[in-house]
């Protein structure tokens, strides 16, 4: 009773908050990442010569209170109704940090790996652009390391590190960028409210955030804090 419970409110938020693009390029602006610490996603916000990056999650990568230099990492790239291409990547760099309210990570990956693939690159929004409550989202993921999916939604409350946000995402979603109505990134996705525990996934707004919205992301301006103090040097 309770699985079918579960499946029949997949479904309603499928139909409610889904976004079904006429071309397929929103599909393809999300890439799955795999890790020993699970599975998630990602997007490519920059490149420069040789290589194209990534923006995600920290905890796909690192442990509670940790700062993580290096680690190889499989990426998965979604293409007409398939996943076409699987490559290996490495974090440059990856935080978890509560109190800092830092959950991000950087991966990159050689540009000779994708030879002859349209790699689809989405940019950070401008650093002085302005979040508000009641903006709307959206955003696209692999929900439970499955197939990707594009959904809308709106931005519940604005803090100076976080932002949170509704619908709930779905395990999977992790590291998913949420845009703006201008397809301009302006946080990264790090919970939703089924997976903040005591002793589980880090609890970023007050005892365990259910009162401040469905789901919780890095802000745009702590995402840019991130790659300042980590010398990401990257021309955005």
């Amino acid at each position: 009773m309770n699985r079918f419970f579960a499946v029949f409110v997949f479904v309603l938020f499928l139909l409610s908050n889904t976004v079904f693009a006429e071309d397929k390029n929103d599909l393809k602006s999300a890439v799955r990442i795999v890790t020993d610490h699970g599975i998630g996603s990602g997007t490519v916000f920059v490149e420069d010569e040789f290589y194209y990056y990534i923006l995600t999650c920290g905890h796909l990568h690192s442990i509670k209170d940790h700062v993580v230099a290096y680690g190889l990492v499989k990426i998965d790239f979604f293409d007409d109704d398939e996943f076409k291409l699987r490559i290996y990547g490495d974090f440059i760099r990856s935080e978890v940090n509560i109190e800092k309210r830092i959950d991000l990570a950087i991966i990159r990956f050689g540009k000779a790996a994708v030879h002859g693939y349209n790699i689809n690159i989405l940019k950070l929004a401008p650093e002085d652009t302005i979040i508000k409550k009641g903006q709307t989202i959206h955003s696209t993921g692999f929900p439970f390391g499955n197939w990707p999916m594009s959904w809308g939604g709106k931005i519940d409350t604005v803090f100076e590190k976080m932002v949170a946000f509704s619908p709930n995402p779905f395990s999977g979603q992790s590291g998913s960028s949420i845009r703006n109505t201008d397809d301009l990134i302006i946080g990264v996705i790090v919970y939703s409210v089924n997976t903040i525990t005591n002793n589980g996934r880090p609890q970023y707004m007050g005892t365990n955030g259910y009162s401040l919205g469905n789901g919780g992301a890095i802000s745009l301006k702590a995402i840019y804090q991130f790659l300042k103090e980590n010398k990401i040097n990257v021309k955005l």
